[in-house]
């Protein structure tokens, strides 16, 4: 994984001042609200064609941890998605598909780095850290692998570039058996309850506010939760609203996944004066 130039050290925002983090909590609303109205109605219309060419510069970037299968002919086919960060483009090599995640020039959240910083790119370095520290033991697919980030710099590089695997999701989990059903329901636990470990370790969340940032793919020949946004909330950040919401969408989005898991297959019985890590 390529390291972004200055390394954060520290953890993220941990350098803002008192006052700056005051002021930046009471503006968070009335800016954050003309943000995202202009993220909405405009967006980044990013043509496949100067994706592409990000794309080719960054893999050139990449040191010699890159695998060469990834620099075997990268081409874009389509594009994945936008969210309030980056947005995503489907590449296919000779040997495999590949997302790459391009920085928006601004971060449509007030009070946090902006991708086109070397902050953001040194941050995603740092969650891509705690979430392996976090999750790896335990759950050995939740996380993207391998996973690089290139920071902004370069005649066309104007902003953070992030590229990992791409992951096929499942979307009939009707189809999976009882068995392994259980094991995602056992999965889904786990990862909510080590997350609310790192939320008292780090101060950090993971990303659940959008339904497909955490999905069911298949890794391993196997079908496992997947978390394929490595973007997290930072409890140090001056949002204390949006950390809010953040807060309560973990246990809105738990509930949520073991309902459609139950509901997939009638077999399944799961008590909740079985012992489980939700506390």
């Amino acid at each position: 994984m390529i390291e972004a130039e200055p390394q954060i050290r520290n953890q993220p925002y941990s350098e803002i001042g008192q006052r700056a983090r005051i002021k930046a909590a009471i503006l968070e609303i009335p800016s954050g609200t003309v943000t995202l109205c202009k993220h909405f109605f405009r967006g980044q219309k990013l043509p496949n064609k100067e994706a592409q060419t990000i794309l080719t510069e960054a893999i050139e970037r990449l040191d010699g941890s890159a695998p060469e299968s990834l620099k075997l002919s990268p081409k874009i086919t389509h594009k994945l998605g936008q969210g309030f960060e980056s947005t995503g483009f489907v590449f296919d090599t000779k040997e495999g598909r590949w997302v790459v995640k391009i920085g928006l020039p601004k971060n449509c959240v007030s009070g946090v780095y902006s991708p086109s910083t070397n902050e953001y790119a040194s941050t995603m370095i740092w969650n891509y850290n705690a979430l392996n520290d976090t999750y790896q033991t335990e759950l050995p697919y939740v996380i993207p692998s391998p996973y690089f980030v290139v920071p902004p710099g370069g005649q066309n590089l104007r902003t953070t570039v992030q590229i990992q695997p791409y992951v096929e999701q499942v979307t009939d989990t009707k189809s999976l058996t009882s068995s392994q059903k259980d094991d995602l329901i056992s999965e889904r636990l786990a990862f909510y309850a080590l997350s609310r470990s790192m939320l008292k370790r780090k101060k950090v969340m993971p990303d659940l506010v959008k339904q497909k940032n955490l999905i069911i793919g298949t890794r391993g020949g196997q079908p496992h939760y997947v978390l394929v946004d490595v973007g997290l909330f930072h409890l140090q950040a001056p949002t204390p609203t949006l950390n809010l919401l953040v807060y309560f969408s973990q246990r809105l989005s738990l509930s949520r996944d073991i309902r459609i898991l139950k509901k997939a297959n009638n077999s399944i019985t799961f008590s909740r004066n079985k012992k489980s890590p939700i506390v």
